[in-house]
């Protein structure tokens, strides 16, 4: 017997509505907005219990990022099951590399980069930034970098690389362009992670946060 993969579904229909559903899907998921849809959506789903997700749009289409100088191609139909970083199993998405269309059966973030798999096996990775609105740019560079929440796999990749490189080019381009004045605001990072600090006292410029608790909780 046939498995019904949209069992248990919301479902919307109507551009206004699942041009919503899209951002709000990208935001849950953690990836920039240059990732979304462009197409004239009709019908989008998505069953949180598997993370089975489609996107129906009137007719098939093609996207031209500026950023990455490349074209994507969506059939009226994709579908991916979704999950936090992550897109796979895609189905209806395609990348032109040279001459040829490349059919797309995964995204995910890693850090500051994003990277697409190929169902024939090639894998590529972008950074980030370039599937980001102006807006999320200018938040990404004020914060010297995506922090991410909670537990991470590699503290030393996804937070303090790309602390140090955002604060580096900030500080860069500050002395190129002679600014002469700089404020360095910490994160909370720095100090909130202290098991051994007095659970009512106030945290001050005493406080830091524990370098092996850190490492042993990957926070």
């Amino acid at each position: 017997m046939a498995i019904d993969l949209r069992a248990g579904a919301a479902i919307v229909h109507g551009k206004e509505a699942c041009d919503r559903f899209s951002r709000e899907l990208i935001k849950d998921i953690g990836f920039p907005s240059g990732l979304l849809p462009g197409g004239e959506l009709i019908e989008c789903g998505r069953v949180k219990a598997t993370g089975f997700t489609w996107w129906k749009c009137k007719d098939a289409y093609e996207q031209f990022n500026v950023q990455t100088k490349s074209m994507t191609s969506y059939a009226a139909e994709t579908t991916a099951y979704v999950e936090k970083g992550r897109m796979k199993k895609m189905t209806g998405v395609k990348s032109k590399q040279m001459f040829m269309w490349i059919p797309l059966s995964e995204m995910s973030t890693d850090g500051n980069k994003i990277t697409f798999k190929a169902s024939i096996g090639i894998t590529k990775s972008l950074p980030i930034e370039e599937f980001m609105s102006e807006e999320e740019k200018k938040a990404y560079l004020e914060q010297g970098g995506r922090v991410p929440l909670g537990s991470v796999q590699n503290p030393e990749e996804e937070i303090i690389e790309p602390a140090v490189t955002g604060t580096h080019n900030v500080l860069e381009t500050c002395s190129e362009t002679k600014v002469k004045r700089v404020v360095v605001m910490s994160s909370g990072a720095a100090v909130a992670s202290n098991p051994n600090w007095p659970k009512n006292e106030v945290m001050d410029e005493t406080c830091w946060s524990d370098k092996e608790y850190c490492k042993e909780t990957k926070n």
